[in-house]
């Protein structure tokens, strides 16, 4: 069988070489990411995005299904007409394949069209360079490379035509004409850990409406790609191509030179996967380049520092490991003004000095926690989200990507130490809009006194500020009172004029970037890091929840356990993260009481707000049976309740961490 040098393997390539071919070796090689793109494509509608722009095109024909030679042929066949539109044209020449999303030709004239799920406003884009070079933006190029490659390759193949690239893409600036647009398009399973689109049987151009998707030329940009000498192995594209081609069909693998980018690097494998007999091709990068050996990578790397800006200036200067880093190497030119506070730099190298010492306690900032405690007013309200922004609108009236708030939950901890979970919100209706009545409950959830509100990180408050946004432009009879009561629990974003509100809600990361850290939680900032180190750290905690006092009719008041002991010791001797122990979405189920379509969770837990966003977005997707509904909305449910329970969990502790 030919090893093609498809579109999809010159971008994973174009990323790093490396990954070319640990990409194609699944049996020998680990990979943590495997599923994510297809989870972010199932949430966001990727896939309905491509099966709506066949219908703008009604004259396509489709080879989606046909075997790549196949596919090859009938494209061929049908290239010999004078003007044809064809979906997932075969275009090969030599070891090159790309597979084009829409092919229209008109004579030699050639329109190749990549979809994507991604949005932009059309009325106001001029291209995508970047402002101040003519480099392309980082956050388009990976789209323009795949689709630059897709234009070389067609002009090896066809150098008569003369080639169009576009990019066809959401058009934030347009809204959708007809009701529940998305259900035209509903998800059913495919082979393995896959899906496809069902279209409604009869769907014209006409029945779906005023155009969402704009079509936007690239040819300026994809030929400032083609003819530049900055790909990986720098030389440009054609012989970074030919390059990989001839790896890839020897089997071989590219070279790559290691640098910051390796941090996020998808086979920088855990034991956890190492132990099904995977290896790690981070592993065997490093060790060739920098001529390590295998224990040196045991060693805590550069990587692990916190927001460190300054990692390829360090790799330049060949220090690798938080031993060979000074803390002059961190500081930055110009000092903070805000010297009551932990700099970012003084974190970093707390965490390098905790590190190389072993020292496992925390560092807590107790006259700053001291002056928060001291500032807050009870009771004290802990508040979290589970939204999603999809591509094609739910209703009439609505833009794509507009953020859609379908789920809150609410916890509160009063000055006697007494907890709750007080309140909740879920919309799991397919099609509906749920952001009015969501603050229309979030307000009276909060009104009934005038407690401190916290949250964790900024997604609350720019979801509430977006939401306004929307009110604004609504004729919602209460539209004044609920922008008033946004108003006064959040501030104003970047560009937005006005002042934060009286009862402005606190960042309880911010919290922890200021006037806390512990080792435990490895750099990272997420609650899902800062939580099992607490948990481990608190002898209070661990005291107080090793009991069963958590649940609907124990002390601290449950919505969604019946009853839950959330503090469990593992075989390793340190805590469970709680986390883990959210049951699989549907446990206990049997088989047959679901839909005929096997669902996408059937061994997992919703336990991020990725898999929350995921589990949402198919209710709205796909054909399920009540059952499932049901199973899914209650481990949102309990998902979202455990995430404010958590930031009780951090605020218990600093509490009792400043009062010894």
């Amino acid at each position: 069988m030919t090893r093609y040098l498809s579109k999809s393997r010159f971008k994973v390539a174009y990323e790093c070489p490396a990954k070319l071919y640990f990409n194609e070796q699944p049996k020998i090689y680990g990979n943590k990411n495997r599923d994510n793109e297809f989870l972010k494509a199932l949430a966001q509608g990727g896939f309905q995005v491509g099966a709506l722009a066949k219908i703008y095109h009604p004259d396509g024909i489709d080879l989606e299904e046909f075997k790549t030679e196949e596919a090859i042929a009938k494209t061929n066949e049908l290239l010999q007409r004078e003007s044809v539109t064809i979906f997932e044209a075969a275009i090969q020449t030599g070891p090159f394949l790309v597979r084009v999303d829409i092919l229209q030709k008109q004579g030699e004239v050639v329109s190749l069209i990549e979809v994507k799920s991604s949005s932009i406003h059309a009325k106001t884009h001029t291209n995508f360079f970047k402002k101040r070079d003519p480099g392309i933006d980082r956050d388009w190029e990976p789209y323009l490379v795949d689709v630059a490659y897709q234009v070389w390759v067609t002009r090896q193949a066809h150098p008569n035509w003369q080639v169009q690239p576009y990019l066809m893409l959401a058009d934030k600036s347009e809204v959708a004409t007809v009701e529940g647009l998305h259900q035209f398009f509903r998800l059913q399973q495919s082979e393995g850990f896959g899906a496809k689109v069902a279209v409604k049987e009869g769907l014209t151009l006409e029945s779906v409406g005023k155009p969402l998707l704009a079509k936007i030329d690239v040819l300026k940009e994809v030929e400032h790609l083609i003819g530049k000498e900055s790909f990986p192995t720098g030389e440009k594209l054609p012989e970074f191509a030919k390059y990989l081609a001839d790896c890839h069909t020897k089997g071989a693998p590219a070279v790559a030179k290691v640098s910051s980018l390796c941090k996020g690097c998808e086979f920088r494998i855990g034991e956890d996967i190492k132990s099904e007999g995977l290896k790690s091709g981070f592993e065997e990068c490093w060790t060739r380049e920098k001529k390590l050996r295998p224990e040196d990578l045991a060693k805590p790397l550069i990587f692990e520092i916190w927001n460190c800006r300054k990692t390829d200036d360090l790799l330049a200067s060949n220090k690798i490991f938080f031993d060979q880093v000074a803390e002059d190497d961190l500081k930055p030119k110009t000092k903070s003004k805000k010297d009551k506070k932990l700099q970012p730099y003084q974190r970093q190298w707390i965490q390098i000095q905790k590190q190389l010492k072993g020292d496992t306690t925390p560092f807590v900032d107790r006259d700053g926690l001291s002056e928060l405690f001291g500032s807050i007013t009870y009771p004290i309200h802990c508040i979290d989200f589970e939204t999603t922004m999809v591509a094609i609108p739910f209703h009439k009236g609505r833009r794509p990507y507009e953020q859609l708030a379908f789920q809150f939950s609410h916890h509160v901890l009063n000055k006697d130490g007494t907890i709750a979970h007080v309140d909740q919100y879920i919309d799991t209706r397919a099609g509906a809009f749920p952001n009015f009545d969501f603050v229309r409950r979030l307000q009276k959830s909060l009104s009934t006194d005038c407690g401190t509100i916290f949250r964790y990180a900024t997604h609350e408050n720019t979801v509430l500020r977006q939401i306004r946004e929307q009110l604004l432009a609504s004729s919602e009879a209460d539209q004044k009172n609920l922008i008033s009561f946004i108003d006064e629990i959040t501030q104003p974003r970047g560009g937005e004029d006005g002042d934060p509100g009286k009862r402005n809600m606190i960042d309880l990361r911010e919290v922890v970037l200021q006037h806390f850290y512990h080792p435990l939680m490895n750099g990272s900032n997420s609650i899902k890091k800062v939580i099992p180190a607490v948990l481990e750290e608190s002898k209070l905690l661990k005291e107080k929840y090793s009991d069963a006092v958590y649940g609907m009719s124990k002390p601290i008041k449950s919505l969604n356990f019946d009853v839950m002991t959330w503090i469990e010791i593992g075989s390793g001797g340190k805590v469970v993260d709680p986390y883990k122990k959210l049951p699989p979405v549907f446990k206990d189920i049997p088989q047959q009481w679901f839909s005929d379509e096997a669902p996408l969770f059937l061994d997992d837990s919703i336990d991020d707000g990725g898999a929350a966003m995921t589990a949402w977005s198919r209710m709205q997707f796909t054909e399920m049976s009540t059952i499932e509904r049901q199973a899914i909305e209650a481990a949102l449910l309990k998902y979202c309740e455990l995430d404010t329970l958590s930031m009780v969990w951090l605020l218990e502790y600093w509490a009792d961490t400043i009062s010894e």
